[in-house]
């Protein structure tokens, strides 16, 4: 697959997911680059050989291509809302991304 996905979020993931992030300890940053990816495929490689779970909801569709330097979980997430319109929610037991919809913004 000619595809690229690059990132290195295991462990911020496990840190968020586990409350081990103190509150005074910036969550840390990593770089994400991703190529033409299907949706789903991206969502669920931000966690992948993680404990973290990822809900992605059915109709989830589209594809992503997406270049962030030195981004936090929360940044890549908030990055792929405002560019691609999915939005996400943390969980207990992880992220649940839901598919995009028309939103009105004030």
């Amino acid at each position: 697959m000619n595809r690229l996905i690059r990132h290195s979020l295991a462990g911020l993931l496990w840190a968020c997911a586990t409350g081990a992030v103190a509150q005074s300890v910036e969550a840390p940053r990593y770089d994400v680059q991703v190529e033409d990816a299907p949706a789903r495929a991206f969502f669920e490689g931000l966690v992948s050989g993680t404990s973290v779970n990822m809900l992605v909801h059915p109709e989830v569709k589209g594809r992503i291509t997406l270049t962030l330097k030195q981004v936090t979980i929360t940044e890549a997430l908030d990055a792929a809302r405002e560019l691609y319109g999915f939005d996400y929610r943390r969980v207990a037991n992880g992220y649940m991304i839901v598919p995009a919809t028309l939103q009105t913004r004030v």
